[in-house]
This record gives structure tokens, sequence and C-alpha cells, in this order.
């Protein structure tokens, strides 16, 4: 029987060896990537195209009946609300979420709890409704929580 040395792996399969060892952190660090902030302009431009994200407005229903309105189609879940709230959204892990409040200091906390629930595509309005308004975008309005 002969005794020949084993040769050692070329530069191709220790590269591959490499990226089999560190794909499981990437996956994991990608699905913990945070929201991403978007502006009104963003939101109202993707409605506009038809791309009907889902937009949830995480402030309490006096606000989101009141005087500053809503985002047309918008889904009214109070951030205190959402945890409870998260097997009704399901369906949507993998839809484009637009998350929105009066500025955007809610929306991020909303945003974030999201994200660690696996939802994949997690946008916070800058601004918020405060912002939407201010650029003029159409608003509904009505008194009835």
């Amino acid at each position: 029987m002969s005794s020949r040395p084993i040769p050692s792996p070329g530069p191709l399969a220790s590269g591959l060896l490499a990226v089999v060892a560190f794909l499981p952190r990437l996956v994991r660090r990608v699905r913990r990537a945070g929201p991403h902030w978007i502006d009104a302009r963003e939101l109202s431009a993707a409605l506009d195209r038809g791309q009907q994200p889902l937009v949830i407005d995480v402030r309490g229903s006096d606000e989101f009946h009141g005087p500053l309105g809503h985002v047309p189609a918008s889904v009214n879940i109070p951030q205190s609300d959402l945890s409870a709230r998260l097997p009704d959204l399901e369906a949507s892990k993998r839809r484009r979420m637009a998350i929105v409040c009066r500025t955007d200091r809610r929306s991020a906390r909303a945003a974030e709890l999201l994200i660690e629930a696996r939802f994949v595509d997690v946008a916070i309005v800058r601004g918020g409704m405060e912002q939407w308004t201010r650029e003029g975008f159409a608003v509904a309005r009505d008194d009835t929580p």
C-alpha cells in the first residue's frame, strides 16, 4: 500500500468551505436586518402606482379618527395592541408594510417588533402623519372610532 500525501485543497475549495461555514451567520444577520425608512412622497408614489403596501397606523383610535386623519386605506392597529395582533398579520409577513404614527417614534418601535416577529419588508414613514399632511397628500378623516 502506498502512502501518498493528501493533496491540499485548492483556493476554490477553500473559498467554498468558507462560504459554507459563514452562510448560516449571514442568513441570520439578513433576517435580523432592521426596518428601513421611507418618506411620505415614497409612500404616496407607491400607493399611486398601485403597489399597495400594507399601511399600518399605530396611533390610538382617537388619533386615527381625529383631526389629523389617516392615510386612506390604512389599517389602525395601536402600538399597544400590536403584539396581540401579530397572528392577524401572519399572512402579510412577506408583504411590504409601511408603518405610520403622528411623527415616527411609535412607528419605529412598532417596526422593530414586526422585524423581531420575522416580517421581512417593514418601512417606517419618516415624519408620520404630520409630514404626510404637510406634503398635502390625501387624508381620510371621520369622527367615528
